[in-house]
């Protein structure tokens, strides 16, 4: 285990980066260069950095090695409660390399609430590691909405509270997600409500669809 591959460390803390961890009775921190067993022969892959943040409507995850023997590849996991992960994606490694590398990863459909990620690096001969977990909070920027009438003849009313003011994209498709309707509003903090006129979009069945800085509402709507 390199600085700072741990099965045992678990960041609190959004995005903090290379927390201090001991394993007990062992004589070794989160600081070692070197992890019990090996001898002081160097390790797979030594971990400078890995950090996991909000980026609009995604969860951006990056971390930086410093070096690289026989690495095969990385995954990218998830979980919603810190202790059952599921694989996201797999990021190839460098094979065996002495230059600091960048890698990043996008979370196109984060969860709502706290979500953790953490990094399973691999071997070449199967041997895998993991690094500390980093917990990401996210939340609804809208809550309490409501579209009416619903269905509508042409003019719809969106009512809801907005938790964060700014700038927000509407956004309406039908079931083909093809899109009917895009533009930027402005959205004070705290109640607000919205007109409108959808009497130019077909007959059928939308979803509408606020997107601000975090989160966003979603929902559905039939134009009669």
């Amino acid at each position: 285990l390199a600085l700072p591959w741990s099965p045992y460390a678990l960041d609190g803390d959004v995005c903090s980066v290379g927390q201090w961890f001991n394993i007990p009775g062992m004589g070794y921190t989160g600081f070692s260069d070197f992890a019990p067993g090996g001898g002081g022969t160097p390790l797979p892959v030594e971990l400078v950095e890995f950090t996991a943040s909000n980026a609009g409507a995604q969860v951006l995850v990056e971390w930086m090695t410093a070096t690289e023997l026989n690495n095969d590849y990385f995954t990218v996991e998830r979980s919603a409660d810190g202790i059952n992960f599921l694989e996201l994606i797999r990021v190839s490694g460098a094979g065996t390399s002495t230059e600091k590398r960048e890698y990043s990863i996008y979370d196109d459909q984060p969860l709502n609430g706290i979500s953790y990620y953490r990094l399973r690096q691999t071997d070449l001969d199967g041997t895998e590691d993991f690094s500390p977990i980093k917990a990401v909070q996210r939340s609804n920027s809208l809550v309490a909405s409501v579209l009416a009438p619903n269905p509508t003849e042409g003019l719809i009313f969106w009512s809801g509270l907005a938790i964060d003011g700014g700038d927000y994209l509407l956004e309406i498709t039908d079931v083909l997600g093809r899109v009917h309707l895009k533009r930027q509003i402005q959205l004070a903090a705290g109640e607000q409500t919205l007109s409108l006129d959808l009497s130019n979009l077909p007959q059928g069945s939308f979803r509408i669809r606020l997107q601000g800085a975090r989160t966003a509402y979603t929902s559905s709507f039939i134009r009669q």
